[in-house]
């Protein structure tokens, strides 16, 4: 198998499953709509959070992304991604570390912490 889609449609077709090679392509695209709909809003979350800014920039690079992702070839493409999930961890953190004291005294009032 050249790819991890090769393998699913190749353990799809062999199951006994109605239809299966019908709908695994409808759920593996709401699948990945799914994934870039909370990708784009936790991203954009961050960055409100970190800068208090509305973060325009994140949100043009992001759906640039998306579109270069649907056109061009995805091997480059993945390797992007790799990049982006490195940002997007990243951007977590960080918010995280400058929330911290936040979070915590918010779990201590909801009774979350002892």
């Amino acid at each position: 198998f050249n790819t991890g889609m090769d393998l699913i449609t190749e353990v799809v077709r062999k199951s006994n499953i109605p239809c299966a090679d019908a709908i695994l392509p409808w759920l593996i695209f709401m699948f990945a709509l799914s994934t870039v709909i909370c990708w784009y809003y936790y991203g954009a979350e961050c960055i409100k959070a970190i800068s208090g800014k509305d973060g325009i920039l994140y949100k043009v690079l992001f759906l640039a992304s998306v579109f270069l992702g649907a056109v061009f070839n995805p091997k480059p493409i993945i390797y992007f991604v790799d990049y982006i999930l490195l940002f997007m961890t990243s951007i977590t953190l960080f918010t995280l570390k400058k929330n911290s004291e936040r979070i915590v005294l918010l779990s201590e009032k909801n009774g979350l912490l002892k």
